[in-house]
């Protein structure tokens, strides 16, 4: 795998076997997190002359097959060891990567497996900047126990509006409909949820399982689930602008729009004057159903206010441009995987050394 570069400049039998250890002991943490492939296409431009890594072929061999076919001249080991340095200091974002790709695969874009997901990966990349990076394997556990209090969370939620009444679309479509989505709000209010917007980890599960506060893009996404599962029809609408709501049809009625961080029930209309009198924008507040493809633009979106926050001034330190990284690589990642696009080979091969085409643009949201 590492190949002609590392394999340049060896002096010895016994060197080139010492790094053919190491790179293999590498490999073999890589395949515990579920990254070969991951690592096989980052990679391939390490390969000698006529030798590919085709796709499903193991990791394990390739990199034997290399080494065998590597011509050795004189060049710098140094380099071949650096490689193994920076992948063993990139474990941890692998494994996110391939939680990631396990999570696409499956195609239903679970809201709170997805939160999970980002916000271990904000927590791991700022420890592995502090130097505390998690053991090997340690991701995935950390999104599951994530996730669950998430979900604890969200059943709370819902046995506070059944148990005091709120039932936010009664049976029969009856005109009470709108005063009980107006207790909506102020009812979770009372419970302690609020918003908060003004550190990344405001924009994941952190803050929100420490404080029961979140960005508006969090706390309406989880909002939309709980009413959701309680029976309504309703998304998160108006993700191009800073603080999107939540989208709820109602039987013969106007859509009606309601946010954590706004009080009552409010129209289509006046949600656009609200926004367009300071944002102008494209107001995206059409019915769409809660699909998946509406959960993987909440996630999105999250990962992007979390880069925007970490890009600031004030954030300009080495934990931050870590974390930076991996959001980036986390919105390439999601963009490649979820529209089915296959990356060409110099792009992948920044998952290891963070070499990014910049800001990226979701453009295509499948």
């Amino acid at each position: 795998m590492l190949l002609p570069t590392v394999c340049k400049g060896l002096r010895s039998p016994a060197m080139i076997a010492t790094l053919y250890r190491r790179v293999l002991k590498q490999l073999t943490l890589v395949k515990r997190i579920g990254a070969c492939g991951i690592v096989r296409e980052c990679c391939a431009e390490y390969l000698p002359d006529g030798h590919a890594a085709e796709t499903g072929a193991d990791l394990l061999s390739v990199t034997r097959k290399a080494f065998e076919a590597a011509k050795l001249s004189p060049a710098s080991v140094t380099k071949g060891f650096d490689f193994l340095k920076e992948l063993a200091e990139t474990l941890p974002e692998l494994e996110v990567l391939s939680l990631w790709k396990a999570y696409i695969a499956r195609g239903d874009f679970d809201l709170l497996e997805g939160i999970a997901i980002a916000s271990t990966a904000l927590d791991v990349a700022g420890g592995t900047a502090e130097g505390v990076a998690p053991r090997v394997g340690a991701c995935a556990a950390m999104v599951q126990r994530t996730a669950e209090h998430l979900r604890r969370h969200v059943t709370e939620m819902k046995c506070a509006l059944v148990q005091s009444g709120v039932t936010p679309q009664p049976p029969h479509g009856s005109g009470t409909a709108t005063p009980q989505l107006q207790r909506v709000v102020s009812l979770l209010q009372e419970r302690g949820y609020g918003v908060s917007e003004w550190a990344p980890e405001d924009h994941s599960s952190i803050t929100f399982l420490r404080k029961k506060r979140a960005s508006t893009v969090v706390m309406n996404a989880i909002l939309a689930l709980v009413l959701h599962e309680l029976g309504l029809r309703c998304a998160v609408a108006g993700l191009d602008l800073y603080r999107p709501w939540v989208r709820i049809e109602r039987p013969n009625k106007p859509m009606a729009f309601i946010s954590l961080a706004h009080a009552g029930v409010c129209t289509a209309r006046e949600v656009m004057v609200m926004h367009n009198s300071y944002q102008p924008s494209s107001l995206r507040l059409e019915v769409t159903p809660w699909s998946g493809k509406c959960r993987k633009e909440l996630l999105a979106q999250m990962i992007h206010k979390q880069l925007a926050l970490l890009s600031c001034r004030r954030f300009n330190e080495p934990l931050h441009e870590r974390q930076q990284q991996l959001c980036r690589l986390q919105l390439e990642f999601l963009d490649l995987q979820g529209s089915h696009r296959v990356a060409p080979g110099p792009s992948r091969a920044s998952t290891l050394n963070y070499s990014h085409r910049g800001e990226l643009e979701m453009s295509e949201r499948a």
